[in-house]
């Protein structure tokens, strides 16, 4: 699902990059943000915040994990991968135990 939602204050100048809502609570998600992203950026973050939505209004209740990237290219092929990752995968890159196949498979 597009993300239809404002940034919060804190978050003003980063990029909504794609929502996903629990196909389990239809009240709780992911929304995966990115910041420095941009061509040309020397350093590119891709970060996931744990939402709530109550009557339309997306609320933003924690940050979950942030990955850096060397560069927007990197940043971008992740961020579009990231919610087709399986679960198990996703633990590991948050685990910091893929971080050479992070590197192979994103790093560009």
């Amino acid at each position: 699902m597009k993300a239809k939602w404002d940034l919060p204050e804190e978050l003003k100048g980063m990029e909504i990059l794609e929502t996903l809502i629990s196909p389990v609570n239809m009240d709780m998600g992911v929304m995966i943000v990115g910041e420095d992203y941009f061509e040309g950026a020397k350093q590119s973050i891709v970060r996931f915040y744990l939402i709530t939505i109550k009557e339309d209004e997306c609320y933003i209740d924690d940050e979950l994990q942030a990955f850096a990237f060397p560069n927007f290219n990197s940043a971008k092929k992740f961020a579009e991968d990231a919610p087709t990752m399986s679960a198990i995968d996703l633990m590991l890159l948050m685990n910091g135990s893929l971080t050479n196949d992070i590197n192979s498979n994103f790093v560009q």
